[in-house]
């Protein structure tokens, strides 16, 4: 069996930014990964591409979340607002959360606690 990397995880190459990356390869995931700390304005442009991907979804054929927490990187108040949303869309399944540090993994119980869900799981690598 072939180890897999993080960076290969994340790396189809759709959509690249300077604060974030949102992209979807073949096998339908949506992989997130946020380079620096993020403010409401940045989060705003990635809710929009986040939605690109959402628009060709059902609650009955929802899609799944791979986001890269690797990168140190924190929220704005409002930034963390728009993430509730987000995880709160029926068009959601399931989220997995790679290497993130206290701060994220503090971030997605805030987020899981506020949308109500309980569908996210993390990992270390």
């Amino acid at each position: 069996m072939m180890e897999t990397s993080t960076s290969q995880i994340l790396a189809c190459g759709n959509r690249i930014n300077m604060a974030h990356q949102v992209e979807m390869c073949d096998d339908g995931i949506i992989r997130l990964a946020f380079a620096r700390n993020i403010d409401v304005t940045e989060m705003k442009d990635f809710r929009q591409e986040f939605e690109v991907f959402l628009k060709d979804t059902t609650k009955q054929d929802p899609v799944k979340v791979l986001s890269n927490s690797s990168q140190p990187s924190k929220f704005s108040s409002a930034a963390r607002k728009i993430f509730v949303e987000l995880q709160d869309s029926p068009q959601v399944s399931q989220a997995a959360v790679l290497g993130a540090n206290r701060s994220n993994r503090e971030l997605a119980g805030f987020v899981l606690k506020a949308s109500g869900r309980a569908n996210v799981r993390f990992f270390d690598t």
